[in-house]
C-alpha cells in the first residue's frame, strides 16, 4: 500500500527528530550548559561570591532562584563522572567539601577546576545530545533517590 503525502511527511518528521537527537551539541550549547559552574568558579576565584545564610550560592541556569554552590559542584562532579568516565572530577568534589565545611580554598584547586572545565567541554562536543540529556536525567533521578535515602 502506498503512503499518502501526509504519512510521508510524518515519517520524514520522525526521522529528522531522531537524527537531531543523535547529533552532538554545538560548542555554544555546551558553554551555556557549563556556564553556571564556570561562573561560580570565576566568582570564587575573584572572591566575589553571593551568599545566603553563609553558604555560597549561584543563580541556576533554568530559573530565577539560587542554589548552593557546593551542592551544584557535587551534582556536577557526579554527572560528569557518569558522562565522561575518564574525566578527573576529584577537584570539584574537593572544592565542594571545602565550601560546605567552611575550609579556606586554595587558588590551585580553583585553577584545577577551571582547567578541567575546558577538557570537559572538549569531551562533551563528541557526545551525542540524546546521551547527554539521558545521562543528566538519570543523574538527577539517582541524586533524588540518594536524598530520599532509597539507595544502599
Amino acid at each position: 500500500m502506498a503512503m499518502s503525502r501526509l504519512m510521508q511527511k510524518r515519517v520524514a518528521i520522525r526521522q529528522a527528530v531522531a537524527a537531531e537527537g543523535s547529533r552532538p551539541p554545538e560548542r555554544r550549547q555546551i558553554r551555556r550548559w557549563l556556564d553556571p559552574i564556570r561562573r561560580s568558579i570565576t566568582q570564587i576565584k575573584r572572591h566575589d561570591v553571593d551568599t545566603v545564610r553563609g553558604y555560597a550560592v549561584t543563580r541556576l541556569f533554568h530559573a530565577d532562584n539560587y542554589g548552593n554552590v557546593h551542592e551544584a559542584l557535587e551534582g556536577f562532579a557526579f554527572f560528569i563522572g557518569r558522562l565522561v568516565p575518564g574525566a578527573n572530577v576529584a577537584p570539584f568534589s574537593k572544592l565542594a567539601k571545602h565550601l560546605h565545611s567552611g575550609v579556606p580554598v586554595e587558588s590551585t584547586l580553583i585553577d584545577n577546576c577551571a582547567s578541567i572545565l575546558h577538557d570537559i567541554e572538549r569531551a562533551m562536543i563528541r557526545i551525542p545530545r540524546n546521551v547527554i540529556l539521558d545521562t543528566a536525567r538519570d543523574t538527577t533521578i539517582a541524586i533524588e533517590f540518594e536524598l530520599l535515602g532509597l539507595t544502599k
